[in-house]
């Protein structure tokens, strides 16, 4: 999408899994910075226990903001990080000439330098279960 969407606030596994069973590609643009910031801001009136986890889905490279918007998705990533969240990148492969550098740029924004990759969106309720679990882990 164009611009950052909040797919679900905090939510238990189900929940959690049922939001990511009903992503729907939207196309557009790719704004990392905004998506990682609106995720973060959802944590600041947390009084929960759990560690705070955001499931990066992407398709490709940041393409927004429209100055540095590589740099401006790693610095957001790396304040979140810095705040205790744990990033988890998940790339949906498009066969794209840029897809090396999506890959790149999503270990980068990785808490752990992994990234979670299917072949489409389709392939992403193939793994909906396995991410549930890995981010009820953190």
């Amino acid at each position: 999408a164009s611009d950052a969407e909040i797919a679900s606030e905090l939510s238990a596994g189900d929940a959690t899994l049922s939001t990511l069973n009903n992503l729907a590609y939207s196309g557009g643009l790719t704004n990392h910075e905004s998506a990682i910031q609106k995720c973060q801001s959802t944590f600041e009136n947390s009084t929960d226990e759990r560690k705070n986890t955001i499931l990066l889905v992407t398709d490709g490279v940041s393409t927004k903001p429209f100055i540095d918007p590589t740099g401006k998705a790693e610095a957001a990533a790396t304040s979140a990080k810095d705040e205790g969240t744990t990033i988890i990148p998940v790339f949906i492969s498009t066969s794209t000439d840029k897809e090396q550098e999506g890959l790149d740029l999503m270990s980068k924004l990785s808490s752990t330098d992994e990234v979670v990759t299917v072949d489409d969106f389709d392939g992403l309720a193939s793994i909906s279960e396995s991410l549930v679990i890995e981010v009820a882990s953190c």
